[in-house]
């Protein structure tokens, strides 16, 4: 079974004619490169985050999980020289490719089931807090 982690990732486009080369980052498979810098630490990430959550799911379900980590970058354009690890999409491609994403496999609703339980059961532990409410001046 397969599950993807997504990382959005937002840093803004400095030049004030952001656009076209501007807005554009390079991604080699390791690295992201940025009109005026360049970091690989954003897809590192993504590759623990992913590594981290495959041994999560597969110990609470006793099921073997691949998770497959995601990077998007929402106002970029992304051109991709080589294949990596992480994938990476700008914002608008995100849904459209997620979904042909390579490698990608159905589960059984079952397994998917025990999934969703187990991300649940650890997720919502947190009891919403509410503010008692103010009087309106008289």
């Amino acid at each position: 079974m397969r599950v993807t982690t997504r990382s959005a990732a937002a840093w803004s486009c400095s030049s004030p004619a952001c656009g076209g080369d501007h807005a554009k980052v390079v991604y080699d498979g390791k690295t992201l490169a940025f009109p005026t810098w360049s970091s690989s630490q954003p897809v590192q990430q993504a590759e623990r985050q992913a590594a981290w959550l495959a041994k999560w799911i597969t110990g609470a379900t006793a099921e073997p999980v691949q998770v497959a980590p995601v990077l998007a970058l929402p106002g970029w354009y992304v051109d991709r020289k080589e294949r990596g690890d992480v994938l990476v999409f700008s914002g608008r491609e995100l849904r459209t490719h997620l979904l042909r994403a390579r490698t990608a496999q159905s589960i059984a609703p079952e397994q998917g089931q025990r999934i969703v339980h187990q991300v649940e059961h650890r997720c919502r532990n947190v009891l919403p807090r509410f503010r008692p409410a103010v009087d309106a001046p008289k």
